[in-house]
């Protein structure tokens, strides 16, 4: 028999049918309200003027223009998901190309530490530290992998798993399996942490957190590439500037607390 030919484009979404929505905010009548309601909340400006490096004062109000363009744009919903359905829309993100915020999401598995205090007290060393970086304590980082802790509280997650992910579970940290797990700890004001090269973007100010991600090919196409200067330790953190962010169809973001 012929092999098919692979499609060109992905399949049309059917998330409608699979998860309910909830806006982020009941009293927005649309999108773009949602989106700047949430820009006129306190320090989010500063964050997204930090993280996307647009010139100027980090305090300076972004303009009206980027800000309804930012609106408009902005993931103003939640995906509200279960056992069933949560597996569905990791689904459609992978084939419709799109990062989606997921609310009750079945198999959260437990961080490698609790709090950055109990990560200074039992520093992570060996070949579970992918990054660490401690300045006195006051300016800690550190991605972490580790191996999912086989206890009866993490079970249901570990099954949710791997009913999904069908990797052989080797043991080993350095091996792609379905026990190995990543934690991201972060305690600095003005932080910009490692993503993949040229595709995302994530900053820290005082307690508001930013992600930012386009597809890689996408970021490549509007001169948006990896960083060879260490974003954790020198700023300005990086060259690329918001309006190049911005141009990119598949840009994407989200503020968090």
């Amino acid at each position: 028999m012929a092999q098919q030919a692979k499609p060109q484009t992905p399949p049309p979404s059917l998330l409608h049918l699979a998860t309910k929505k909830l806006a982020a905010s009941e009293a927005a009548s649309s999108s773009k309200a949602t989106g700047l309601a949430k820009l006129r909340q306190p320090g989010v400006s500063t964050a997204l003027r930090h993280a996307m490096h647009v010139e100027g004062a980090w305090d300076t109000p972004l303009s009206s223009t980027m800000k309804s363009r930012l609106a408009e744009r902005y993931m103003h919903t939640r995906h509200v998901v279960d056992a069933h359905t949560a597996g569905a829309l990791l689904y459609e993100s992978f084939t419709q190309h799109q990062p989606f915020i997921m609310r009750s999401f079945p198999a959260v598995l437990p961080p490698a530490y609790d709090s950055v205090a109990a990560l200074l007290r039992q520093p992570c060393r060996g070949d579970g530290a992918g990054y660490t970086y401690n300045s006195h304590g006051r300016e800690v980082h550190a991605i972490i992998a580790s191996l999912t802790p086989d206890t009866p509280s993490t079970q249901p997650a570990r099954d949710w798993w791997a009913a999904r992910n069908l990797l052989a579970d080797t043991g080993k940290i350095e091996d792609e399996s379905a026990g190995t797990q990543f934690t991201f700890i972060s305690r600095r004001a003005l932080s910009t942490l490692h993503l993949d090269p040229g595709d995302g973007i994530n900053a820290q100010i005082h307690g508001v957190k930013l992600w930012a991600l386009v597809r890689a090919e996408d970021a490549r196409e509007h001169g948006i590439v990896e960083v060879a200067a260490d974003a954790m330790r020198e700023r300005p953190a990086g060259t690329h500037h918001f309006s190049a962010w911005l141009a990119c169809e598949s840009f994407c973001w989200c503020v968090m607390r």
